[in-house]
């Protein structure tokens, strides 16, 4: 299985679906999972100070978890005994792999310097089809892609203004070429990101485009039905129900 499939709608659970359970654990995933099979887990990856890549979207612990102290400071064995809501803990990259052998997984890479123990575990478990790496890190990304272009990417935070440019002048060859998904928010800061121009563009150099964070069922049915390749959000049960409504399952 590929990680993008043409003509195939994405449904994505941020951070596994926080409406499921305690984001990034095996039991949001795996709650996920019994409303759909093929939901793709968006999660975010960052490496302990033995260097283990835990699943957990802060540089620390002390939001998710009982537990205090940044990431980079703690030895796995440490993060593993804090309670992550509900009696859940943080799983590794590797335990979500093993978990799920075939779900899709979008790894956002929250800062630079342990993509290649990210990529090292995607391949120990046969999943590089299966994948996509993001970051809002440019460094991070570049490395990734040098690593393993094989991989299906994401663009970084500063390659999206380039393809605002190129959708409002209508320059194809504007359009950056690196990735394969465009995984945008609808506006940032007061400037629209998404628009049927963006989209358009973007499946003309066949890239793929999915929306973060969306969470009301009018958004939803617009998106889809503007030809969105996919849709990220906290609640996968009303997606579900849209996206089977709309006939894209």
């Amino acid at each position: 299985m590929n990680y993008l499939v043409d003509g195939k709608f994405a449904m994505v659970a941020h951070r596994g679906g926080t409406s499921e359970g305690p984001e990034n654990t095996i039991e949001a995933f795996e709650n996920t999972l019994k409303i759909h099979g093929d939901f793709i887990f968006e999660l975010d990856v960052h490496q302990t100070r033995d260097r283990e890549i835990a699943v957990i979207h802060d540089d620390s612990v002390d939001r998710t978890t009982n537990g205090h102290g940044l990431i980079q400071d703690l030895k796995y064995s440490e993060i593993e005994k804090f309670d992550a809501g509900q009696g859940t803990h943080i799983p590794t990259l590797d335990e979500v792999f093993q978990t799920f052998p075939k779900s899709r997984v979008s790894i956002d890479l929250k800062l630079p310097g342990y993509e290649k123990t990210v990529i090292d575990c995607i391949k120990k478990n046969h999943a590089a089809d299966r994948v996509v790496l993001a970051s809002f890190s440019q460094t991070a990304l570049d490395e990734a892609r040098r690593l393993a272009p094989e991989i299906a990417s994401g663009f970084a935070r500063s390659e999206v203004p380039r393809m605002l440019l190129a959708a409002r002048l209508g320059m194809k060859l504007l359009t950056p070429r690196k990735g394969d998904v465009f995984q945008i928010p609808l506006r940032s800061k007061g400037i629209d990101v998404y628009s049927k121009k963006f989209l358009k563009l973007a499946h003309a150099n066949s890239k793929h485009v999915h929306i973060w964070t969306i969470n009301d069922e009018e958004t939803m049915q617009k998106l889809i039905e503007d030809g969105i390749n996919g849709i990220i959000t906290d609640n996968p049960r009303l997606l579900f129900k849209v996206a089977s409504r709309l006939k894209k399952i």
